[in-house]
């Protein structure tokens, strides 16, 4: 059996896949990508399937691969391998639940002849699935990137400070690069309010209004000031703090010997509150 492959329908329909599936991924993983770099990246794959097959008359799941990577290297940019392998996995993922919600509509609506190089396509079951998949990634999207957070780079920590202990949840950010210069021991950003029931009252008020003087005079607490430079502060001072034990718990528990407890008097995020050194978890 013989068949046709229109080249219009098959442009239109792997650009309208790629360009969903390449934003759906960007969704799903909070890259800050234009979609001006979506679609120039999606017309240049789809112009490559559409010069293999109609030019060459060769395609296989190896050269639908390549494209795809090389779509993902121009659109993503992946820093390293193992956050292209990420991509490449989330993109092919969304493929398939799209492929399959758009394949359900079809038998739904009782189309017999699939796309393969239809005959008699309707654009009205692919915008269908587009739009449903469309408000499914924006109703949800929120909810699979604080799971995915949550289950790669998010971890319980657990901070003892004599008799009193906190467990709360803390990002392993890479960009918090903080040592503190005088002991060389790395520094973990946690916020005041999750915090605050480990000190007592006077030692609260006084990290509070930051108040240095009764914070050196402190004795039961080791203290130290570290300073810092961010965006929009030139000139920070985090007040930090060494606690008798910090334990990570994640896959395999880590008992960290050596560093601080710096404390930062805003709200880091609502998905965590603190923010783990990645040296702490080598």
């Amino acid at each position: 059996m013989q068949i046709e492959i229109y080249g219009d329908l098959f442009f239109c329909i792997n650009f309208i896949m790629d360009f969903i599936m390449f934003w759906s991924c960007g969704q799903i993983l909070k890259k800050n990508i234009r979609l001006k770099r979506i679609f120039l990246g999606v017309l240049f794959t789809t112009f490559l399937y559409c010069i293999v097959i109609f030019y060459f008359a060769v395609f296989n799941n190896w050269i639908s691969f390549l494209i795809l990577l090389i779509g993902i290297l121009f659109v993503f940019r992946p820093s390293n391998f193992f956050e292209a392998a990420k991509i490449m996995f989330f993109v092919n993922l969304i493929g398939f639940v799209l492929g399959g919600m758009a394949t359900s509509l079809f038998y739904f609506f009782d189309m017999k002849k699939i796309f393969l190089g239809i005959e008699n396509f309707s654009f009205k079951i692919l915008f269908g699935s587009s739009l449903i998949f469309f408000v499914i990634i924006k109703l949800f999207a929120e909810y699979i990137k604080k799971a995915i957070i949550t289950k790669e780079v998010c971890h319980e920590l657990n901070i003892l400070l004599g008799k009193k202990k906190i467990n709360l949840l803390a990002l392993v950010d890479t960009g918090n690069c903080l040592f503190d210069k005088l002991t060389g021991l790395p520094i973990i950003i946690v916020e005041l309010g999750k915090i605050k029931n480990i000190f007592s009252h006077e030692i609260f008020m006084a990290i509070k209004n930051k108040n240095l003087e009764a914070l050196c005079l402190c004795q039961k607490i080791k203290f130290s000031f570290v300073p810092f430079k961010s965006v929009g502060n030139q000139n920070g001072l985090l007040i930090c703090f060494r606690p008798d034990q910090i334990k990570i718990l994640g896959k395999k528990k880590i008992n960290i010997v050596g560093a601080l407890i710096g404390i930062c008097d805003f709200k880091i995020s609502s998905d965590y509150c603190g923010l783990i050194n990645p040296e702490l978890i080598k």
